[in-house]
């Protein structure tokens, strides 16, 4: 008999969405063959599917727009030097 993956996931205190990430599940394939490979019975593919489209959703708005002062700043490097070192009293 198989242990469901559900089961398993309440076992280890994580949720679905989080077991996704980490075993960078991107479809009900992947979940499938995630669960065939270890002898898991998977999820519904509606259960998966709505956790990955919440994901989604939150994953979009991503895309920012870099201004011209941030693009100049990012190349130059900063000098740190100590000025209070006691070394360099000497």
């Amino acid at each position: 008999m198989k242990t469901s993956l559900k089961r398993m996931l309440q076992r280890n205190a994580i949720s679905l969405k989080e077991f996704c990430k980490v075993a960078r599940i991107k479809a009900y394939e992947d979940l499938v063959y995630y669960c065939k490979v270890r002898e898991l019975e998977p999820v519904s593919s509606e259960e998966l599917e709505a956790v990955l489209a919440k994901q989604e959703v939150l994953k979009a708005p991503e895309n920012s727009v870099e201004l011209k002062d941030e693009k100049s700043k990012s190349g130059q490097k900063r000098s740190r030097s100590r000025k209070g070192s006691s070394a360099q009293k000497d």
